[in-house]
């Protein structure tokens, strides 16, 4: 279901930009895959706290080292992800419960995190059930995450390929406070 919904908004920015006629090809794949891809794209975007999820040793560095391969020199890199200089010392885990719902059925989703000495499971309950009055269907995953201090994306980026950095706390150009922004929103350009 994910997968689909991701697809039908690729779909549509794809829409949305040559209708401004601009051109655009946009493709979905792992980090770590762009790698395979020419050398020649513009920018290059990781949205939606997806980061922090390459918990594994050495993992955030090859995905790093992937989008590097696939950007033209100077193509900017973007992400977006919590800011974890602030949210680690507060550990908060519990999240406001989210609901929404489709012509077709009604969803919450329960968060709650599980704080480790070095990274954090996080896990995400799904309830959904049908209009009117269906059964109750519940889904849940776990995801580990690392604190991706903005430090730590900084020198691991440095590490792949990318410098002149810039960083805001959000999509707003606001400058990053590491005590006060909601978000690490980092821009880095690939080195010539």
């Amino acid at each position: 279901m994910r997968v689909e919904l991701t697809r039908r908004r690729i779909a549509a920015a794809e829409d949305a930009i040559n209708a401004a006629q601009g051109t655009a090809e946009v493709k979905l794949l792992t980090l770590e895959s762009a790698a395979q891809l020419p050398a020649e794209f513009a920018a290059a975007f990781c949205l939606g706290n997806a980061l922090p999820g390459l918990s594994a040793e050495g993992e955030l560095l090859a995905a790093l080292r992937g989008v590097a391969a696939a950007l033209r020199p100077h193509g900017v890199f973007l992400t977006q992800n919590l800011n974890y200089d602030l949210r680690w010392p507060q550990r908060i885990s519990e999240f406001p419960l989210l609901s929404g719902e489709t012509p077709h059925e009604e969803i919450l989703l329960v968060k709650v995190a599980e704080y480790h000495a070095d990274y954090i499971n996080f896990h995400a309950m799904f309830l959904a059930r049908e209009k009117p009055a269906g059964k109750w269907q519940a889904h849940s995953r776990t995801a580990r995450q690392i604190p991706l201090f903005q430090k730590l994306l900084t020198d691991v980026a440095a590490q792949a390929g990318f410098g002149d950095f810039t960083c805001w706390g959000d999509f707003a150009r606001t400058p990053f406070a590491a005590e006060a922004s909601p978000d690490l929103v980092l821009a880095a350009r690939k080195a010539p």
